[in-house]
């Protein structure tokens, strides 16, 4: 509800904030698969529109593509991972290390659409095509010593097929 009055006042950082904590209440009370988890990140989509927040936009479209992943709900996953993916490299450009993760999401996503449609040989294709962009965003990470950053990209990379 204080989500609501905010974004109805204009007042669109504190009403992030305030769908924040819902998420996030949401989340450990109910799952992160949980229906009201998409509404809610869909509600801040849609806020994105509205304000100087579009920069957050495609982190919001990741982390509802992720909760379609995890239910096997791949086209819709694929469609908003291709979404945030362009709206990424718009806003920060080809070689930033978040465009480069969408990027990753999105092959892999690819992928499991080819094996659905039991197109096992394009599957392969994508998977490698996210494994070694994985690779090569791990080894950029290493270089520049953000040593977390390289533990996340890896643990993505162990878990494409």
């Amino acid at each position: 509800i204080l989500a609501y009055l905010c974004v109805a006042q204009g007042f669109y950082s504190e009403a992030t904030t305030w769908y924040g904590k819902a998420l996030e209440i949401t989340e450990n009370l109910l799952g992160k698969n949980d229906l009201r988890c998409d509404q809610i990140l869909t509600e801040l989509i849609d806020l994105c529109k509205l304000s100087p927040l579009l920069n957050k936009k495609n982190i919001y479209l990741c982390r509802l593509a992720d909760i379609h992943c995890s239910r096997k709900e791949f086209a819709q996953a694929e469609q908003l991972y291709g979404n945030a993916f362009e709206l990424s490299r718009n806003l920060l450009g080809e070689d930033h290390p978040e465009t480069i993760f969408c990027l990753i999401s999105y092959r892999e996503t690819q992928g499991h659409v080819c094996n659905n449609n039991a197109n096992s040989d394009d599957a392969r294709k994508f998977y490698d095509q996210a494994f070694k962009t994985a690779e090569s965003l791990r080894n950029q990470q290493l270089q520049q010593g953000d040593l977390s950053g390289a533990a996340a990209t890896f643990e993505k990379m162990i878990s494409i097929p």
